[in-house]
């Protein structure tokens, strides 16, 4: 799994969001993040992904989880660097102290 790597897992659509050297440690767990269809309006904790990502959606940002690595997952493409950088900005706010 690979930051900004967006899969489908046995309970849905996610986006990696840890750092690739984070996700190559063999002890390490792929922190990610949900990705939704039909959440209405995005705002707040919610990023709209745009037209040219390759998952259509909303990422809720603030429902940040460990997974285990997929034995049965697939790889469904790279978010945009644009998109990317709007859900780490969103993510940071979770972590700003």
């Amino acid at each position: 799994m690979r930051q900004g790597e967006f899969w489908e897992l046995n309970f849905g659509k996610v986006l990696v969001v840890s750092s690739d050297p984070h996700n190559d440690h063999p002890l390490n767990a792929p922190v990610v993040v949900p990705v939704v269809r039909g959440y209405g309006r995005p705002a707040g904790a919610a990023v709209a992904l745009s037209e040219a990502d390759p998952v259509s959606g909303v990422v809720l940002s603030t429902l940040v989880a460990a997974v285990e690595r997929p034995q049965d997952g697939r790889a469904l493409g790279m978010i945009t660097g644009a998109s990317m950088h709007r859900v780490m900005a969103e993510i940071g706010e979770l972590f700003a102290y």
